[in-house]
């Protein structure tokens, strides 16, 4: 089904229904595409699961097949052979598709429940790659004062709660994080004597996302 969202790149992404996964009784995205130039392609997608590595969206053209192995935040991926790659199945990555001039074609076949396809790019140069688009996060971590508090430690994570970075505040309770991809992630701040606190935070290409935290007092200790 389509989804609109703030951080497909066109405003919208494909998704697979919330506990289809790899069922046989979910459907099939079926597409035609156009190959100007006969050779071997390499396939890539802009792609996200909920749960993190062991997820995969199945790709077909014609009849070749592999598949995206999928993160829990927005990132490019190859299609890769099914399985991976090991002594047993020498066959190397990514899975290279022999596309003569003409029509294709393409289909998408659920691999993950709630996976989230955002866009596709075929290319017969195997050094090119992807890049994702990126914004900044910065902010003040303050007390109920309003006061900003020095050398808090302020932590990145991403929904699944894999750390991305970690920083410190300066002297008026400042951080930043840059070069972050786009996504949802969450903030925490943390310092002794203090309660931590969390706070989710969306992050869009070339923009800079200003998120504050407050942290109350902790009187327990």
């Amino acid at each position: 089904m389509i989804v609109k969202g703030p951080l497909a790149s066109g405003g919208e992404y494909l998704q697979i229904p919330k506990g289809s996964g790899w069922s046989s009784r979910t459907g099939v995205a079926e597409y035609t595409i156009h190959i100007n130039t006969s050779g071997n392609y390499v396939v890539w997608g802009r792609a996200i699961a909920p749960t993190g590595e062991g997820n995969a969206l199945g790709v077909q053209i014609d009849d070749a097949t592999g598949a995206i192995r999928l993160s829990n935040t927005w990132q490019w991926a190859t299609v890769n052979h099914k399985g991976g790659t090991d002594e047993s199945n020498p066959t190397s990555d990514p899975v290279s598709f022999r596309l003569a001039a003409g029509k294709h074609t393409l289909k998408l076949k659920p691999g993950e429940s709630a996976a989230k396809l955002d866009k596709m790019l075929i290319t017969n140069d195997r050094s090119h790659v992807p890049t994702e688009r990126v914004g900044a996060i910065s902010g003040t971590v303050i007390t109920a004062k309003e006061t900003g508090i020095a050398d808090a430690t302020v932590t990145l994570t991403t929904w699944a709660r894999d750390e991305l970075a970690v920083t410190k505040t300066d002297n008026h309770g400042n951080y930043a994080f840059t070069d972050v991809p786009q996504g949802y992630y969450i903030l925490t701040a943390s310092k002794p004597l203090f309660l931590t606190d969390s706070d989710s935070v969306i992050v869009k290409a070339d923009e800079e996302t200003t998120a504050d935290i407050m942290l109350g007092m902790n009187y327990n200790l």
